[in-house]
């Protein structure tokens, strides 16, 4: 099964570690923070001049934000995608894909997928 972009971001936002689609987001929604402080920088000079200081440190804090997020991320490393979901959903099985094959052309799952999936339910 293909893995989407928008699963991954979701995986890494609520797994351990930083894949590289979340942190391709986080500096997208950062870079989003800094325009629109951009925009407000330019309306607030125009029509509210003594404004602009404290935009100016709303700019400053932003870009110090996307700084050491970027340091910290990058000095922590990424972590795979299909492992974070792993760690998170479990180990995804194999019979489940033999049934579907099997479903699909008509057949009966074989004897060992029927056992694979019922597992060692052994009685004590």
């Amino acid at each position: 099964m293909e893995r989407s972009w928008l699963t991954d971001v979701f995986v890494g936002a609520i797994g351990s570690g930083v894949n590289v689609a979340t942190f391709v987001v986080l500096n997208l929604i950062t870079l989003a923070a800094f325009i629109s402080l951009l925009f407000l920088l330019f309306v607030s000079y125009h029509s509210n001049p003594s404004l602009v200081p404290h935009v100016y440190v709303l700019l400053l804090l932003t870009a110090g934000l996307c700084v050491s997020l970027n340091w910290f991320i990058l000095s922590m490393g990424f972590t795979d995608a299909a492992a974070q979901k792993e760690e998170l959903f479990g180990k995804r099985s194999e019979p489940a894909k033999e049934d579907a094959e099997a479903a699909a052309s008509g057949k009966r799952p074989s004897a060992a997928s029927v056992q694979r999936r019922s597992g060692s339910r052994k009685k004590a």
